[in-house]
């Protein structure tokens, strides 16, 4: 469970590398702002792991959190992809 998590901000490194790497300025602007929706879902992912620690079990809450994590980062490697075609 707790590597899962780590691997879960490891990603979200990975995605703020992307940003760095992108050349056009209009195409970091519109990544970062689906980074700030995958950051703001990890928040929330991080926040039920500490209850998810307290009770020892992984909770149906974190599950949903998770998925909806995994579905924000599955839409900005889509739109990785369309800036590089846009720009």
């Amino acid at each position: 469970m707790e590597q899962q998590h780590q691997a879960h901000l490891a990603r979200l490194g990975q995605l703020l590398e992307v940003i760095h790497a992108t050349k056009d300025m209009r195409a970091r602007s519109t990544l970062f702002k689906f980074y700030r929706n995958c950051s703001d879902c990890y928040k929330e992912l991080d926040r039920e792991m500490v209850n998810c620690r307290r009770t020892r079990r992984v909770t149906p809450k974190y599950t949903e959190l998770e998925a909806r994590y995994k579905e924000s980062i599955t839409v900005f490697e889509q739109w990785t992809v369309m800036a590089k075609l846009m720009f």
